[in-house]
């Protein structure tokens, strides 16, 4: 099966020094990738990237098969849909306008959104819940509405694989419950989904495959219960990280300020 989005050796940054090297994914329709790492490692970075944002240094990065150099701006887009962390906007557009953009890329360049796109708009914006804000100022809303607007946004680009640069980390719990919901019912229809987050318990709840990424460049990579150990999270944090089983299947970290103790097995 062809990747959705593939990289092999792949090395990135700004400029021709690389911040990240040796990057080897591949996601698949149905799958959801987590991607862990301290904060400066290149999340970011890898997601510019995959979008084509930055260049590919070293190593090859392919969306569906077909070499991202040569794609342009809306193949990538027809192909790769992004939720970044906030967006600034020079312009106060109403809610409906910013997710509305999602659909730039199914038009032709000179064309405006129809009604079909008006439905498909609306329609990702009551998925999230969030219709009623339609209508509202962009640069008025909060924070965490802002987040809901930016992934319904996302959604109506309707691309096959989705990137989400920590999407909750700046909802409430019912929201962030919401969004989760919602990964795992995207990825049931078939979208290939890779999101970063600084919570390993989110990841373990949602990810396949995990991508632990440290200092320059992948420290482990696979499975979710083979990557997310105590040993492997300790070391990538510098702290000592405790994993705990929980009843119904899941597991549980946390950090061990205990003195003398380590890390639990797993």
């Amino acid at each position: 099966m062809t990747a959705l989005i593939g990289a092999s050796g792949l090395a990135t940054g700004h400029g021709r020094s690389p911040l990240l090297s040796g990057v080897d994914l591949a996601l698949h329709p149905g799958q959801v990738l987590g991607l862990l790492g301290p904060n400066g490692v290149g999340k970011t970075t890898l997601f510019r990237c995959l979008l084509g944002l930055l260049p590919v240094l070293r190593g090859q990065l392919t969306l569906q098969g077909r070499d991202i150099a040569r794609l342009d701006r809306r193949q990538i887009a027809l192909a790769i849909a992004y939720v970044p962390q906030a967006q600034s906007l020079p312009f106060a557009f109403s809610a409906r306008d910013i997710v509305l953009m999602g659909r730039s890329a199914a038009l032709g360049p000179f064309s405006a959104p129809g009604p079909d796109d008006l439905r498909r708009a609306d329609a990702a914006l009551d998925r999230l819940g969030i219709l009623h804000l339609a209508a509202r100022d962009m640069t008025r809303l909060s924070g965490g509405q802002q987040q809901m607007v930016l992934i319904a946004r996302a959604l109506a680009q309707q691309a096959p694989a989705l990137v989400m640069d920590e999407p909750t980390a700046s909802l409430d719990l019912a929201n962030r419950a919401r969004i989760e919901t919602l990964i795992a019912e995207l990825a049931r229809d078939g979208i290939g989904i890779i999101l970063s987050t600084h919570d390993p318990d989110q990841a373990a709840r949602l990810a396949d495959q995990v991508i632990l990424l440290g200092a320059g460049g992948v420290v482990a990579q696979g499975p979710m219960r083979q990557v997310l150990t105590a040993s492997h999270l300790s070391g990538l944090y510098g702290t000592p990280i405790r994993r705990e089983e929980l009843s119904d299947g899941g597991l549980h970290f946390r950090a061990d300020h205990q003195t003398g103790d380590h890390p639990a097995a797993g």
